[in-house]
């Protein structure tokens, strides 16, 4: 499997996501750590992506301490802005145990960064290889769903997710049916063809409600008023 391919839903050819490779420069003040993670809660999701220093000066995942990043190691990578929670199923009737949303785009983001040369240190590397089990699909689920490289969940519909062709206005979608590690089924009144560019805008929550992170992505599929979008790289935010 190339490199482009490990990002997407199905190993097809995409175009390289436009944001520069500075996007994903972007700070936000460190998560703090809560044991155990409320369900659903962006800030420490069950699935372990949950990372910052806590008052003894030691970060955790899903509850554990960990030691701090040694100080020859890169630092760790900057988490996306906070996002509305989501309810989702996986294949099999499952209950994601997390903000899949939020876990995506973590995922995403690790996952371009490692792709694109930069170094990762201990604490994203475990963060990373968690989200790759949560993700991708078990070889029982694999052979169920043939190529699919990623999971797809079942959702409930997401608050502020818009979409956006080039040079032109967001449009607020009418609703997500599923989403993944790979892409995401929108409804949408918009009329679009299988390669088509776009733009998932998602608007920030809470705190970070002004604002948003933007993912690249290309129409994969259009029928019936939705589009089935698959993902083309790392996110940005502003």
């Amino acid at each position: 499997m190339s490199a482009a391919e490990d990002l997407q839903d199905h190993p097809v050819p995409q175009a390289r996501s436009t944001h520069p490779p500075d996007a994903l420069a972007n700070t936000l003040p460190p998560l703090m750590c809560v044991d155990p993670p409320p369900r659903g809660a962006c800030r420490a999701p069950a699935v372990p992506t949950a990372r910052g220093p806590n008052h003894e000066g030691v970060s955790c995942i899903e509850g554990v301490a960990q030691p701090p990043v040694a100080a020859n190691e890169p630092p760790s990578a900057p988490l996306p802005p906070q996002c509305p929670s989501v309810e989702a199923t996986d294949p099999d009737g499952r209950v994601y145990e997390g903000n899949l949303l939020f876990d995506v785009l973590v995922y995403r983001s690790l996952r371009a960064r490692q792709m694109g040369g930069f170094a990762l240190n201990s604490r994203d590397e475990a963060t990373l290889s968690t989200l790759e089990k949560s993700l991708r699909p078990t070889e029982e689920q694999l052979a169920k769903s043939g190529r699919r490289n990623f999971l797809r969940f079942d959702t409930s519909d997401i608050d502020g997710i818009g979409l956006s062709r080039p040079g032109q206005p967001v449009v607020e979608a009418g609703g997500t049916v599923d989403l993944g590690g790979g892409g995401i089924c929108i409804r949408t009144g918009l009329s679009m063809e299988a390669g088509d560019p776009v733009s998932v805008h998602v608007s920030g929550h809470g705190e970070d409600e002004h604002r948003t992170v933007v993912l690249s992505a290309r129409v994969a599929w259009s029928r019936e008023g939705k589009i089935g979008l698959m993902f083309a790289g790392g996110p940005s935010w502003s």
